[in-house]
């Protein structure tokens, strides 16, 4: 064999063992690759993940703040009107006792609610009162229950107003503090 042929022969031969290291390595280079390449691909989607829960939460709070300011006016808007429609139904009623005030029942009802004080004065001092928009019946009234009645200073919506001082004793059966109770029980 001639040198030609044998450098033919070691150049295949170096070759052919380069070609194959060249190959292992890049086997081991396109391997390490394709490893960091699912790790950034994986970060990656993590990421992704991560912003779109952050998006997510951020509208969700957003919505749910929304609604909450939304729920927040809604209240306040059903308790306005309930309170106008508390307020309507108490005018209402008031007027009702203005109307009732000038009817016989009216003076019935005085005189019972006057009968009762008395019995419950047992004997005792009883000074009664009614509203100075009622001293235009005092005289009857004085008259059908036996008693001293007394008119008012202070206008409070009708009915009686009785004081047993030995007892210390205040009788309000006056439509003001009726109503005022009620006022204060009333819901819808």
């Amino acid at each position: 064999m001639e040198i030609n042929e044998k450098l033919d022969i070691f150049y295949r031969a170096a070759i052919d063992a380069a070609n194959e290291q060249s190959a292992a390595m890049l086997d081991k280079y396109r391997a390490r690759y394709e490893e960091n390449l699912a790790e950034y691909q994986q970060g990656k989607q993590k990421e992704q993940q991560t912003r779109e829960r952050i998006a997510q939460e951020r509208v969700r709070k957003k919505v749910n703040r929304a609604l909450s300011e939304e729920m927040v006016q809604l209240k306040k808007e059903y308790h306005e009107a309930q309170e106008e429609k508390k307020e309507e139904l108490f005018a209402l009623v008031e007027q009702k006792i203005a109307d009732y005030r000038t009817t016989k029942a009216y003076v019935a009802l005085l005189e019972q609610k006057i009968a009762q004080a008395v019995r419950f004065a047992n004997g005792d001092e009883l000074r009664v009162y009614i509203d100075p928009a009622d001293a235009h019946i005092e005289q009857e009234l004085e008259k059908k229950c036996g008693c001293r009645i007394l008119v008012s200073a202070y206008p409070f919506g009708g009915g009686i107003r009785a004081v047993i001082p030995a007892k210390n004793v205040l009788i309000d059966e006056s439509f003001d503090s009726k109503l005022a109770a009620e006022r204060e029980q009333f819901s819808f």
